[in-house]
Parts: structure tokens; C-alpha cells; sequence
């Protein structure tokens, strides 16, 4: 056997032992958040994911305050069946909403967090408005 091919077989052998024992994911969010801290004008947010089936999924929302704390406003609980997917609609508030999706399967337990700040609508009135004066021809 060739030198090259041998350290082919070897750096293969490695990768792939490497990610067969990596850590599987219990949910993954399909749609909804783009990153795991986002800024919007949005009033709903369709969140879809997915599970392996008898993975019982929470989704948590909560607003967090200007001290601090937070406000659960919202818990969603989910059995995952045999379409292994799961869509949940959240309300944003404006302010500073923190989304947390669990993932249980016996022993086993992931937590995601993401947070979208929700700006109030009256800032976007008034940036079309300043949009408007500075670009009339692009007015309504």
C-alpha cells in the first residue's frame, strides 16, 4: 500500500470516528430564527423544528426586563409523534423576548436559547415618515 493512501485511510478512519460519536442534536430549529440574537419590527415569529419521535419539546417565552428578570409569558409543550416536527407561533412584545426550546428524551436534555429584541411600531412610522420627506418620489 502507498504512503499517501495509507495517511488517506488513516485521516478517514479518524474523521469519521470523530463524527459518529459527536453529539446528535435532540431538536433542531428548521425556521424561525436566522441567528441566535435578532432585532425586528415583526409582530409574529412561526417557529418549526424538528425531533425524533417520543422527544417531548418545550417552548418557553419569556420577556426580560430592564432589571433583569424575566417574565414567562408563554409555555408551549410538545410530544413529538411520527412526523418528527413540531411549529409553534409566538407573540412577540416589544422589548427584549427570550425564546428557550428544550429538547427531553429520558436522560438526555438540549437547551436553545434565542432573543429577539421587538422594536416598537411607532419608530418604524416615524423612519417611513423621515423616509418620505427626505424621498418623495418614493412616497406612498
Amino acid at each position: 500500500m502507498s504512503k499517501k493512501l495509507y495517511i488517506f485511510l488513516v485521516f478517514f478512519l479518524l474523521f469519521f470516528t470523530v463524527n459518529t460519536y459527536a453529539a446528535e442534536e435532540m431538536v433542531t430549529v428548521v425556521s424561525g430564527f436566522e441567528k441566535s440574537y435578532e432585532v425586528t419590527f415583526d409582530t409574529l415569529r412561526v417557529v418549526s423544528g424538528t425531533a425524533k419521535e417520543g422527544t417531548k419539546v418545550i417552548v418557553r417565552q419569556s420577556l426580560v426586563l430592564l432589571d433583569g428578570t424575566k417574565s414567562l409569558q408563554k409555555v408551549t409543550i410538545y410530544t413529538i409523534g411520527k412526523t418528527e416536527s413540531f411549529t409553534d407561533v409566538i407573540k412577540l412584545l416589544v422589548g427584549l423576548n427570550e425564546i428557550e426550546i428544550t429538547g427531553e428524551n429520558g436522560e438526555k436534555k438540549q437547551i436553545d436559547v434565542y432573543c429577539i429584541r421587538k422594536k416598537d411600531e411607532k419608530i418604524l412610522e416615524k423612519l417611513n415618515t423621515v423616509s418620505e420627506i427626505f424621498n418623495p418620489s418614493k412616497a406612498k
